[in-house]
């Protein structure tokens, strides 16, 4: 896959190229904007981080980022691409901190298991779901809120 990103109608395509290809870099097994408002100065779009939502699309193969206009106004740019990559939080983080992610503070978006991995939450299939099935801790019969919830072997 190749990154395409719109142009502006008013520069010179042939201006542009080597300075998108200034803005973009590879790195081991991924690419990614290395200037996030360079990049957006070259698609002539203010950069307003909050205005910018972070979307990350994970697959078993691969690992995309786009920046999202919050009210779909402005067309998604793509940050990130790096093929032949498992969802894993190393990765994840490796890829957030190349795109300064601390800096621009971008609400993240991303399917359910896509943000557990962010968060450090054990991906895949997980035995015990609820914590007191492993802690051994039982609560007090007839607790308002949690009811008889004891350790269990099933659920």
């Amino acid at each position: 896959m190749e990154f395409t990103i719109p142009l502006c109608e008013s520069d010179n395509i042939s201006y542009q190229k080597p300075r998108i290809r200034e803005i973009l870099k590879t790195v081991g097994y991924f690419t990614y904007c290395k200037d996030i408002d360079g990049l957006m100065d070259a698609v002539c779009m203010r950069h307003s981080p909050e205005q910018w939502r972070l979307f990350v699309d994970a697959s078993k193969t691969s690992i995309k980022e786009f920046l999202l206009h919050n009210g779909n106004k402005l067309p998604s740019i793509a940050v990130v691409y790096a093929p032949s990559t498992k969802e894993m939080y190393t990765t994840m983080n490796n890829i957030l901190v190349k795109v300064d992610y601390k800096k621009y503070q971008w609400e993240v978006h991303g399917d359910f298991k896509v943000i557990a991995v962010l968060l450090g939450l054990q991906p895949g299939y997980t035995k015990y779901s609820c914590f007191s099935c492993v802690s051994g801790i039982a609560t007090p019969a007839g607790d308002p809120i949690l009811g008889n919830i004891g350790p269990t072997d099933t659920h």
